[in-house]
């Protein structure tokens, strides 16, 4: 079985490649993909010693980062001011998950000896589509 590194891997916005994207040169992203439980037990449940849980809503959420560029406020790239967009992130092989994103936030940090960075946080919206889907 082969590893899968980051090297190739991708994100786009809508329909802009995240290579350069309102101002970050991305370099790295983040999936968190999580299920609610819902704890379902009811005073007249025959067995009360154990918890009786549903699963509940899929959700996912995640950052992109990546080093600062002329081009656009970093935190804010163009077409997603406000708006949900379709966000794809790729590993450098075939896996590919797809949904709607909604930006929470963003952050740009400047280090004296380094390069400037930024980072942008989402939560998806509806469904997603994953590698197994």
């Amino acid at each position: 079985m082969a590893i899968i590194t980051g090297k190739d891997g991708t994100v786009v916005f809508g329909t802009v490649d995240g290579a350069v994207t309102g101002g970050i040169s991305i370099n790295a992203w983040t999936l968190n993909i999580s299920r609610d439980v819902v704890n379902i037990s009811a005073f007249s449940d025959a067995n009360t010693q154990y918890v009786t849980n549903m699963g509940g809503q899929v959700s996912a959420s995640g950052s992109v980062s990546g080093v600062a560029t002329d081009g656009g406020a970093p935190y804010r790239p163009d077409g997603l001011t406000g708006t949900d967009s379709a966000i794809t992130l790729t590993t450098e092989g075939t896996d590919t998950y797809s949904f709607t994103a909604i930006i929470t936030g963003g952050s740009v940090s400047v280090n004296r000896n380094g390069e400037a960075t930024c980072s942008l946080n989402f939560v998806s919206s509806g469904a997603i589509t994953t590698p197994s889907s």
